[in-house]
């Protein structure tokens, strides 16, 4: 008699398979003439582990996935409040990484701390208007 497979018993299961076929992918990349298949090898084995990972937090195979759970609102706004002050910090810092980057000539280093600045900055003005 064969018994109903459960997620997590599924998810043992295919975190073990794709372990083995990352440590043999990883295996044939070290070798020169099949180098390119042991990184072909590599692609389904991390997805076979991401998988398995997450059939293992399941506890049935008909409960919704991903599962509705929405915080509530005090604690939407603590995290708010804390990407409000991540934010703050990260602005004043990316503003004297580029000053610092533009001075040595690093341009590279230049475009990032730009990103960077207009991402903060961004997300300055977003949360400014969701306090109105």
């Amino acid at each position: 008699m064969l018994r109903k497979v459960t997620p997590r018993t599924a998810g043992v299961v295919a975190v073990v398979i794709g372990m083995v076929l990352a440590v043999c992918g990883g295996g044939m990349i070290a070798t020169p003439p099949v180098s390119i298949l042991g990184a072909i090898v590599l692609v389904p084995a991390t997805l076979l582990v991401a998988i398995g990972c997450v059939w293992l937090v399941r506890r049935d195979w008909d409960e919704p996935w991903p599962p509705n759970v929405r915080p509530d609102l005090a604690k939407r706004l603590r995290i708010r409040r804390v990407l409000l002050v991540a934010s703050g910090v990260l602005l004043p810092v990316a503003l004297a990484y580029g000053i610092f980057s533009a001075t040595r000539g690093e341009w590279g280093s230049l475009v990032i701390s730009l990103i960077l600045t207009l991402n903060a900055a961004t997300n300055l003005a977003v949360y400014r208007r969701l306090r109105q």
